[in-house]
């Protein structure tokens, strides 16, 4: 059994250096391959690649701004002169050599859409698309989408129109150079808002598109105190409205890099390599396709329908034992992703959906589930706050994710709850309750004789610790670790104070029947135990953090079962 979970390790490392000599990053490379490809040959996933192009040709962003915008100022209409000029020069040459082009029927067909396409992109890279503040306050307060056509027209919509759901870095990226390029007040370059809406108007038949980057006020540092005070506002406004926008669209359209480039009509294939695009990493595209009607995914050859790639997937498991091992991971991740339970959304939903997604703003880490669980935002809240009241909103499904792996740090009665519903891994555990003062439940316990040593895991991008334990006969053992890369004060005070003091403690919810057999990694609780309400007659304790452990030498994890109130 050590044989099979050692190989079982070997063919994913090289799994996730194929993925990460396909540009795939880092941490998605090493998801997909312990996830996704758990069961995948290494020459299949090769293959799946050469369904991109080489990476030689291959684009970082095929949707994003083929140059950096035009300067703010005059500057910009001595550049917009400069480009009328070159193209007058070229337009008099194609002129001039006109009779030996009409001689051609494939040199006018070549010649001609090229010529317009070059005055187009150069004279549209100097002009911008914006839409006017007041429309946007309109929309707002009507909890309607403003939405713009191809020619950057602009209505208020309750119906008729498609929304883009994309990801920032990569709409915002340059085609061929890995920089994004910061918008302004300026909107969209015009020719750039071309490539983005071409895409998704190919794809939908739709005529209007509600498009965050113009229909989502942008607040760029340089607005003095009253500015800034207004455009928050609005953007909370907006944000309060995102439920009906989504809701109300006729279908999201999905721009993401790699299906971009995709040439393949196969739903299974476009979710292989969709599972490894950046959209599934992003927290707010989570929203978006939970709260979608109808989704489809654009490829270089046209589009999938996302329901009928999950019900390809399903069928493609079914044909088979071996095909259900392969197709299980990609089939659950997107399954997960179908329009939400008609009761909502739950927080084991967001955590197992979100396990693998990120944001630049901190504060995007609550602020983008705020429509899907069907709160109001408050612009004064920081991350802290905004976790507190959705845990408040609903304890019992907090409870449900109180043993995954993630950053902790929240105030009492909260500690034992995840700080981000974001990037939390685990199993989702029923069986514990959230009181008002804690939450109760029982646990295998371990108390921590000693820290042997602990440090950053510089590959992995988190903490090592090595322990020694002891188990429920007060015996001795050694266990390493990892957890979350933050280190905080509650961690410190575990180590420094608690670990000294005898008081430190791990919580495990549930361990594994047979630590020999390839299993997922243990989470425990890692408690500071200490002295609770004279009510309470089992342990009690505050939550430090977090840690995982599949350490290939523990075979036995063998603890005390202790009821706890975790505060």
């Amino acid at each position: 059994m050590a044989d099979n979970k050692k190989q079982a390790r070997e063919r994913r490392s090289q799994i996730e250096k194929v993925l990460l000599d396909n540009w795939i990053g880092p941490h998605r490379s090493q998801i997909c391959a312990i996830n996704e490809f758990k069961h995948w040959q290494v020459s299949e996933v090769q293959a799946l690649f050469t369904l991109l192009p080489p990476l030689k040709d291959r684009k970082l962003s095929p949707h994003g701004p083929e140059s950096r915008p035009p300067p703010r100022g005059n500057q910009r209409w001595k550049d917009l002169a400069k480009k009328t000029a070159m193209i007058g020069f070229v337009d008099l040459l194609v002129v001039a050599a006109s009779p030996l082009i009409l001689l051609s029927k494939t040199a006018r067909k070549e010649t001609v859409p090229a010529l317009i396409k070059l005055n187009y992109d150069a004279i549209g890279s100097s002009f911008f698309v914006s839409c006017p503040m007041d429309l946007l306050r309109k929309a707002a307060q009507d909890k309607m989408a403003v939405c713009v056509n191809p020619r950057g027209q602009f209505s208020i919509r309750s119906s008729g129109y498609a929304a883009i759901s994309h990801v920032w870095a990569e709409t915002m990226g340059l085609e061929f150079n890995d920089e994004k390029i910061t918008q302004d007040e300026r909107g969209i370059n015009y020719a750039h808002f071309g490539r983005i809406i071409s895409h998704a108007a190919a794809s939908s038949g739709c005529e209007w598109f509600w498009l965050d980057l113009l229909a989502v006020p942008q607040i760029v540092g340089d607005e003095d105190e009253e500015e800034a005070r207004v455009l928050r506002e609005l953007k909370t406004d907006v944000v309060n409205s995102l439920i009906n926008v989504y809701r109300n669209a006729d279908m999201v359209i999905i721009l993401d890099t790699l299906t971009l480039q995709l040439a393949s009509d196969d739903p299974c294939d476009v979710a292989a390599v969709f599972s490894c695009g950046r959209w599934l990493t992003r927290m707010w595209t989570y929203q978006e396709i939970k709260l979608a009607r109808k989704a489809h995914i654009v490829t270089k050859t046209g589009t999938i329908d996302f329901e009928k790639m999950v019900s390809a997937l399903d069928a493609r498991k079914l044909q088979s034992e071996e095909a259900s091992r392969y197709w299980h991971e990609i089939h659950l991740k997107f399954a997960r992703l179908l329009p939400s339970d008609p009761r909502g959304v739950s927080l084991a939903d967001v955590a197992l959906c979100c396990s693998d997604r990120n944001t630049d703003n901190d504060i995007d880490y609550a602020r983008s589930l705020f429509a899907l669980l069907n709160l109001q935002w408050n612009s004064t809240w920081d991350n802290d706050a905004a976790i507190t009241h959705i845990i408040k909103s609903r304890p019992q499904d907090a409870a449900r994710i109180a043993n995954l792996q993630g950053r902790r740090g929240l105030p009492s009665p909260y500690s034992w709850a995840p700080r981000y519903l974001a990037r939390l891994t685990g199993m989702v555990i029923d069986g514990f309750v959230a009181m008002e003062n804690g939450l109760v439940g029982c646990w295998t316990t371990f108390p921590v004789h000693r820290v042997i040593r602990h440090g950053p895991n510089i590959k992995v991008t988190k903490l090592n610790f090595h322990m020694e334990l002891l188990n429920r006969r007060g015996e001795p053992f050694e266990l390493w670790a990892e957890l979350p890369p933050d280190w905080s004060d509650e961690l410190a005070q575990w180590v420094e104070q608690a670990v000294p003091a005898g008081t430190a403690r791990l919580l495990c919810a549930r361990v594994p029947e047979n630590l020999l057999l390839d299993h997922h990694p243990v989470v425990m609780l890692m408690v500071v135990q200490g002295h609770g309400d004279s009510s309470w007659e089992g342990a009690f304790g505050t939550v430090a953090g977090t840690a995982e452990t599949n350490d290939p030498d523990v075979i036995e994890l063998d603890g005390e079962k202790l009821q706890w109130l975790l505060a």
